[in-house]
């Protein structure tokens, strides 16, 4: 009886963990995609600046909206850096919005970033127009949130192994 009684509080401490994560990942997906599909205007911003990311340089676009001015950074969904000693410097944004910064020990980011986009450019920016602070810089990303994919595979999984170990220890 005790280790059908174990088998439960393992279920029910990682199935509920893993159910909480799954509620967490799905919702994270589903506000993602509505959040893209509302990003239906469109305006023209001015680069004003740049943030750095992980190491990476990043456009901040001016935009106005009605006579009321914001700014959005753009969006980039990972960061890949080599450093080699000896290397030309190179930094690049694919099709996938990865960044990636590949060069010596020394780069310097503000140059690559000016070169990328220079300051004072006109870039695109879409936006929802009942949100204008909702918005996405040159363009609105293809690929869902890692984050709620990460939530929804983590909760599955503790699920999974709750249900192994209910499942082999009654």
């Amino acid at each position: 009886m005790a280790k059908e009684q174990a088998g439960l509080l393992i279920l029910a401490v990682l199935g509920g963990m893993g159910l909480v994560m799954l509620v967490i990942g799905i919702l994270i997906l589903v506000l993602d995609r509505r959040k893209k599909a509302a990003c239906t205007g469109q305006t023209v911003g001015t680069v004003v600046k740049y943030s750095y990311l992980n190491g990476a340089p990043l456009p901040v676009a001016a935009y106005t909206v009605g006579g009321v001015p914001y700014q959005k950074k753009r969006y980039c969904r990972a960061v890949i850096t080599v450093r080699r000693t000896g290397k030309k410097s190179r930094v690049w944004m694919d099709e996938k919005d990865t960044i990636h910064v590949h060069g010596g020990t020394v780069i310097n980011l503000r140059a690559w970033a000016e070169q990328l986009w220079p300051m004072g450019s006109p870039v695109t920016v879409y936006f929802n127009p009942e949100k204008p602070k909702q918005a996405y810089v040159e363009r609105i990303p293809q690929k869902s949130s890692f984050v709620g994919w990460f939530f929804l595979w983590m909760g599955l999984g503790f699920v999974l192994v709750g249900l192994l170990f209910w499942f082999f220890l009654r």
